[in-house]
């Protein structure tokens, strides 16, 4: 039965300059006339994700793991029902939407579609990821078809408070494509922008945490195109995008800091994943445990699948991280039950065998140490991330098991969008 390791490190981490803040809040609110949201509907698209089944297929429990599985589960009610992924999407460029990073899998989106809810269709393709804030730029292949209105920013109000009138405009799909109008009056998101003073800012609405293993929900938010208190296009709300702002950071959300912010091309992100992989290859090392056998007994929970009725394996394969010269951490959780049973630990290290011995398990995260005979592992602590992680920020993700009888290494990559 093959293991997996799921590491995560950081991709970028970039922080833009904070801004100067100043302006008086406003009165007397006004809501958005029909006249006012209708000038908005050219820079509102649809969104579709069409999605395929994956070419890596089980080839029984020996070739799946926990981590295919969670993927298949994600995709399947879209599978089988073929069905698309609905996403609602701002226009910024002629041939460019900007919406929410779905974090969907390359193995299993077929292609992509925008719809500008005036009839016109076109394919598109994922150019680029926001760094700042978790959204992603989509390119149209045909933009002529669409027709868009890119919007144009104003400078955002220099100090924002409670009492300051936003108003948020998005696209749903309700009985039929609509813009939903609503005014911001109590922003949802607070950041500091100077000091200890708190500064009241506006942001999306508040979602899950995304994970590209987690579920898709049955139709993704649209991004909230915020107004001021004049109605003119100030910013964009993408959910949690004020998460990670601390003193002397900018709220994520000024339309100008989005268009103009870091960004980082999915030719870009392939490069860095496929050198990520080489490199933690070199690394991650395999581990073979293999158990006492009892006949006439039965062991409870056992790896991903808890089951009274399961026999203790014969033998299973790790991988993990050397920490030291002699100790390696595996991020898999070992049952109490067959760590009483393990029979023998083999390590391979530079195509030998070195015996090992089990350390222990953590308390508080599903993982466990393996102690070597020898100091013959090189520690990879260059490659990992020092300190709490960050949030926002695109991360990549390592998966290691063991198909076709071999170790294989995937980089994805993920974000992580609770503080929590």
């Amino acid at each position: 039965m093959p293991s997996l390791l799921r590491l995560i490190l950081p991709l970028l981490f970039l922080v833009l300059a904070a801004p100067a803040l100043s302006d008086a809040p406003t009165s007397d609110t006004q809501p958005l006339s029909h006249d006012e949201i209708q000038r908005f509907i050219p820079s509102f698209v649809q969104i579709k994700y069409h999605f395929k089944r994956s070419e890596e297929k089980a080839q029984g429990m020996g070739e799946w793991s926990s981590f295919n599985a969670e993927s298949a589960a994600r995709y399947a009610p879209f599978l089988e029902q073929k069905r698309a992924l609905y996403a609602g999407g701002i226009a910024i460029a002629p041939d460019q939407v900007m919406t929410f990073d779905a974090l969907l899998q390359d193995e299993y989106l077929d292609y992509i579609e925008i719809d500008n809810l005036r009839g016109g269709i076109s394919r598109a393709t994922r150019q680029s990821l926001l760094l700042d804030s978790p959204g992603m730029i989509l390119k149209a292949d045909e933009p002529a078809k669409l027709a868009l209105q890119p919007l144009a920013f104003a400078e955002p109000a220099a100090s924002v408070s409670p009492e300051n009138t936003f108003y948020g405009l998005s696209f749903r799909e309700e009985n039929g494509k609509a813009l939903f109008a609503s005014t911001l009056s109590k922003p949802a998101s607070i950041v500091t922008s100077t000091g200890d003073k708190m500064t009241w800012l506006p942001g999306g609405s508040r979602l899950p945490v995304l994970s590209r293993v987690g579920p898709l929900p049955n139709a993704a938010d649209c991004p909230v195109l915020l107004l001021n208190s004049d109605k003119q296009p100030v910013g964009i709300g993408l959910p949690e995008n004020a998460l990670n702002a601390t003193p002397g950071q900018p709220p994520l959300w000024y339309g100008k800091d989005l268009l103009a912010g870091h960004s980082l091309s999915f030719v870009q992100l392939d490069e860095i994943q496929k050198k990520a992989e080489r490199d933690f290859d070199a690394v991650i090392t395999e581990v073979k445990i293999t158990f006492r056998q009892r006949s006439e007994d039965k062991y409870g929970t056992y790896f991903d699948f808890p089951d009274a009725s399961t026999d203790a394996p014969q033998e299973v394969y790790f991988y993990g991280l050397p920490v030291s010269e002699k100790t390696l951490f595996i991020p898999k959780r070992l049952s109490r039950n067959l760590a009483k049973i393990i029979d023998r630990i083999t390590v391979s290290v530079n195509g030998h065998d070195v015996s090992g011995k089990f350390v222990g398990a953590f308390n508080d995260v599903g993982a466990f140490l393996i102690e070597l005979d020898k100091p013959v592992l090189k520690p990879a602590s260059d490659l990992m991330q020092k300190g709490a992680l960050p949030t926002v920020v695109p991360l990549l993700t390592i998966h290691a098991e063991r198909k076709y009888g071999r170790k294989s290494i995937q980089a994805h990559y993920d974000r992580v969008l609770h503080s929590e």
